[in-house]
């Protein structure tokens, strides 16, 4: 039974420390396999959080975990296909089963210490796992003017094509290959969990 301990080995050394063009394929490939995923979420380092998740740095990639919608997923994709503002998706997946400790980071209630009024807790539910390249944060140019046209530029267009009002806060500006980029998609008008 030698031969899956190697194949679980060959992803981990597959993932180098700056990104390659294949590091997408590895990323879904990851995202399938349950046992190289916990592994490798063992190393994860803590990013931040919202209501709705938390960011780790997991081998390189930046890994949002908790309630991702295809729809946010989508509008990312969208923003850097059609001006080069936010990072690409290197992987995604819904539903997917994680370590508990991860489930509970990722939970509103217990991870974020969001109100139990207002949220549920998700504990050991399966969750959703948007992939990315890692990029720091950025915020020290939101005010910066030529950022500033950009982001209003960006957001008119977000706005005008999908119908979608980002969340223009400092802490949704990073730094990326040496461009300002714009993050987190999701939508905190609806209800989610």
């Amino acid at each position: 039974m030698v031969a899956p301990a190697l194949t679980l080995l060959r992803p981990l050394s597959a993932l180098p420390a700056v990104p390659r063009p294949d590091w997408p394929r590895i990323w879904r490939g990851t995202l399938e396999d349950p046992r190289l995923l916990a592994r490798l979420l063992r190393k994860r380092a803590y990013l931040g959080n919202g209501a709705y998740g938390v960011v780790y740095r997991v081998a390189g990639a930046a890994l949002k975990i908790g309630f991702v919608e295809q729809a946010e997923v989508e509008r990312q994709e969208w923003v850097r296909e059609r001006f080069k503002r936010a990072l690409p998706v290197w992987a995604y997946k819904k539903a997917v089963d994680l370590p508990k400790i991860i489930t509970r980071e990722a939970c509103p209630i217990h991870g974020a210490g969001m109100d139990a009024k207002s949220f549920s807790c998700h504990c050991n539910e399966p969750m959703d796992i948007l992939v990315m390249p890692l990029a720091w944060p950025a915020g020290e140019a939101w005010e910066d003017p030529r950022v500033r046209a950009t982001i209003n530029f960006v957001k008119a267009a977000l706005w005008d094509k999908l119908c979608f009002s980002w969340d223009d806060a400092p802490r949704n500006l990073l730094r990326y290959q040496s461009r300002i980029m714009l993050a987190d998609f999701g939508d905190y008008d609806v209800e989610y969990w």
